[in-house]
């Protein structure tokens, strides 16, 4: 079994943090979460976003979340259950929350709506990446 690494908040919460693995299993979350976005902004003709920015506002947003993600497991004993059915929905909403607001900055002046769309896009965003994280922890490739 290959240990969890860090990315979103949630990955911080699991197990200890391991800053070289944990920055290096950031890039495919911010790649999904990137392209999920591209694709969602280009089909609903919301206005018009590159895939290098959509890249880039995933690389802002999730380090960011990743880092609070570390800061707030620095302070749950070694004691609380880290099960993924309780760290998840937790973690799955303060990723959104933490997230809207980088995501608003990118897009205020790019995409119509920008607040409606900036929650969407982070809610969307998220979705994919911790249905790809529970996906790995569900087929055993992750602990």
């Amino acid at each position: 079994m290959v240990p969890l690494v860090k990315a979103d908040v949630a990955v911080p919460l699991l197990d200890g943090f391991y800053f070289a693995t944990g920055t290096f299993f950031l890039i495919p979350i911010i790649l999904l979460e990137g392209t999920a976005t591209y694709f969602l902004v280009k089909r609903r003709g919301w206005g018009t976003i590159s895939i290098w920015s959509s890249f880039l506002i995933f690389l802002a947003a999730n380090v960011l979340s990743t880092i609070i993600g570390y800061a707030v497991s620095t302070f749950i004993p070694y004691t609380v259950d880290y099960s993924p059915a309780i760290v998840f929905p937790i973690a799955f909403l303060l990723s959104i929350l933490i997230e809207y607001p980088i995501i608003y900055g990118f897009i205020h002046k790019k995409l119509s709506t920008p607040n409606k769309n900036a929650f969407v896009i982070s809610l969307l965003a998220n979705s994919v990446s911790y249905l790809g994280i529970l996906l790995l922890i569900g087929i055993g490739l992750f602990t």
